[in-house]
C-alpha cells in the first residue's frame, strides 16, 4: 500500500510534465540570430521610398527589377518612418502559386520548425535612412485614417509571417508584407540560407502586389 501511495504522486507529476511539454513545446520560439543578421538587408530591400523613388510595375516586380529613382538621393530628408507588427500574419504555403527550389521543399513536410522572425524584445530605433518602430498590433482602420500617415515621410508597415526552417536550422523561409495605404501592398516570400554559421537571405520571390 505504501507503494502504491508513493507511485500515484510521481506518476501525476509526469503527467503534468508531459501535459506542459507537449502545450508549450510546440509553441514557436524566436530565433533572434535569423532576425537580428537579415532584419536591415531586408529593411533596406523592402521599403520604397516614393519621395525620390519610382515603383516598379508589377510584371518589374515579377522579374525582381527594383524601382527607379526619378531624383538624387537627398541627404537632408527625414529618416522614413517604418511601422512593424509583431504579430504575425499567415503563411498558407500550399495556398501560393510559386514554384521553390527543390532544398526548400521542407516546407512542405513535417520535417521543419516554426518559429518567430520579429524578435519581441526589439525596441524602436533610428538611423540615417530609418525610423523604425515596433507595435504590438496595428488597428487598421484608424491608422490610416490619421493625418500623420498622408505625411511624405511615411514608409508604411512591414508585417512578417513566422519563420519555417528546416530541421538541419540551415534554411529558412518567411513571407514579407510591405503596405503604404490600404490598398497598396507588397507580398514577397524571403528565402534564407545559413552560411558560414550567419543567416543571409538568399531570394526574394514575389508573391502580389497591389
Amino acid at each position: 500500500m505504501k507503494y502504491i501511495m508513493m507511485t500515484i504522486p510521481t506518476f501525476a507529476i509526469r503527467s503534468l510534465l508531459f501535459l506542459v511539454i507537449s502545450i508549450y513545446g510546440c509553441e514557436s520560439t524566436e530565433d533572434s540570430g535569423l532576425f537580428e543578421q537579415t532584419f536591415n538587408n531586408i529593411l533596406s530591400n523592402s521599403v520604397i521610398d516614393s519621395r525620390y523613388n519610382k515603383p516598379p510595375t508589377f510584371e518589374e516586380f515579377k522579374k525582381g527589377e527594383k524601382p527607379t529613382r526619378d531624383i538624387a538621393y537627398i541627404d537632408s530628408l527625414a529618416p522614413l518612418e517604418i511601422f512593424i507588427e509583431k504579430i504575425p500574419i499567415q503563411l498558407e504555403i500550399d495556398s501560393l502559386n510559386i514554384n521553390l527550389p527543390e532544398d526548400y521543399h521542407f516546407v512542405f513536410t513535417g520535417r521543419k520548425d516554426m518559429v518567430s522572425y520579429i524578435s519581441q524584445k526589439k525596441r524602436s530605433f533610428k538611423n540615417e535612412k530609418f525610423e523604425v518602430s515596433f507595435l504590438k498590433k496595428i488597428d487598421y482602420q484608424s491608422f490610416f485614417k490619421n493625418e500623420k500617415f498622408d505625411d511624405p515621410n511615411f514608409g508604411g508597415i512591414l508585417q512578417f509571417s513566422k519563420a519555417l526552417i528546416n530541421d538541419k536550422k540551415n534554411k529558412a523561409v518567411v513571407l514579407k508584407r510591405w503596405s503604404r495605404s490600404k490598398l497598396e501592398s507588397i507580398e514577397t516570400l524571403i528565402l534564407f540560407k545559413k552560411i558560414e554559421g550567419k543567416w543571409k537571405v538568399l531570394k526574394y520571390l514575389p508573391i502580389s502586389m497591389s
